[in-house]
């Protein structure tokens, strides 16, 4: 049986996203964003996929988690994936964490393992309430399609890099599974790490 179409309000969801971010600080630098077309385009797009019973990853609520965990002001490192996990029920709005389900992905394993900590907390809210920024290039991806929606985001990637870029002179990116495309032509100000 189909189900029946959803029907969002763009204005409902721009005020939770932006009530997120101010919440954390990070409101002033994405908020034009967020209010602006390109914020609606993605949206429509989401909406499109579900009504058309295409499920994608992490849920809405949770895409700007990254940002609502690591305060603006106490950001000190950005750490950058690809896509969030394609499987249901893992991804949870913070890159390469893994809190719903409790048990580390491939990716995480591989992180946790350089740091000596293969058995540490997948949950990484702790790195982003410590100041890593744990973001990827597309925010969202379709349910066991990877690299899905890298196209869809690519403007709010481009937008974030861009922003970051004019005000954080010294920094470090560290660039995990990173599609170079544009990301490394575009911040060229700032050391730039490739695993």
């Amino acid at each position: 049986m189909k189900q029946k179409p959803i029907n969002v309000d763009i204005n409902e969801l721009r005020e939770q996203a932006n009530d997120t971010l101010h919440d954390s600080g990070w409101a002033p630098m994405l908020t034009p964003f967020i209010n602006g077309l390109d914020f609606d385009l993605i949206v429509e797009k989401l909406v499109s996929l579900v009504n058309a019973e295409r499920r994608f990853t992490p849920r809405f609520k949770d895409i700007f988690n990254g940002f609502k965990e690591c305060k603006y002001d106490n950001l000190k490192c950005i750490i950058v994936g690809q896509d969030p996990y394609p499987q249901l029920g893992v991804a949870d709005g913070i890159a390469f964490s893994c809190s719903k389900k409790g048990k580390a992905e491939k990716s995480l394993q591989y992180i946790l393992k350089a740091l000596g900590d293969e058995d540490g907390d997948v949950d990484l809210k702790r790195w982003s309430n410590q100041g890593v920024l744990l973001i990827n290039t597309a925010f969202t991806c379709e349910v066991n399609s990877i690299g899905s929606h890298y196209d869809l985001w690519k403007p709010f990637s481009r937008y974030i890099f861009e922003n970051i870029n004019k005000i954080i002179y010294i920094s470090l990116f560290n660039i995990y599974n990173f599609l170079c495309e544009f990301s490394c032509r575009d911040i060229d100000r700032i050391k730039t790490l490739r695993n």
